[in-house]
């Protein structure tokens, strides 16, 4: 099928996790391109990643940030703390 555009609504809404901490400069979430901007700039200071939730958006995320950042950065992801 060919689109003109296409609007993908996921319906999701991230959350900061109730715990000590969540409210760090570097704890971010992901959901929208103001997000992703801020996470850009983060990583060009950090040696370690830690993605909380391996859904679609976490798995791809953090298989994002190896592929660019190889061995420059380590990647963990946990599905649950």
């Amino acid at each position: 099928m060919k689109y003109e555009r296409i609007l993908l609504s996921t319906g999701g809404e991230a959350r900061r996790l109730p715990i000590e901490g969540n409210d760090l400069q570097n704890v971010l979430t992901l959901r929208s391109v103001t997000d992703l901007e801020s996470l850009q700039k983060n990583l060009s200071s950090v040696k370690n990643v830690v993605v909380i939730g391996a859904s679609f958006i976490g798995c791809e995320t953090a298989a994002t940030i190896k592929k660019e950042f190889k061995d420059q950065i380590n990647v963990t992801v946990m599905d649950t703390i």
